[in-house]
Parts: structure tokens; sequence; C-alpha cells
């Protein structure tokens, strides 16, 4: 597996969704068959994240 480096732009583009609530909405299968979380926030953008990077704080349902 090869890793590349982000970029500074896009860094900035992430972090402004931190604190955010934002809700799972569906799943993406990744390399390796590996399947992660799609998660929306208010805006409707759109991230997927390697589930051992999230916190859970609330789960509604």
């Amino acid at each position: 597996m090869t890793f590349q480096e982000i970029s500074s732009q896009t860094n900035i583009k992430i972090t402004q969704y931190i604190y955010q609530t934002g809700k799972i909405v569906g799943y993406k299968k990744i390399y390796n068959n590996m399947i992660v979380p799609l998660i929306q926030f208010k805006d409707l953008t759109r991230i997927w994240i390697l589930p051992n990077e999230i916190k859970l704080h609330n789960i509604i349902k």
C-alpha cells in the first residue's frame, strides 16, 4: 500500500468538518474490499473515512 501526502489546501477543507455533526448515509467499498461509511454534513458534503478514525458520540436511530 502506498500513501500520498495530502495538500495543505485539502487539509483546510477537511478540518472545517471536524466538529460538525454528520450522518452516515451509506457505505463505500474501497481497496481490499474494505467497507467504509459515507458521512454527509448539513451542506451536503460527503466524505468517507476509515472506521477506526471515527469517534461516535451520539447514535440516533
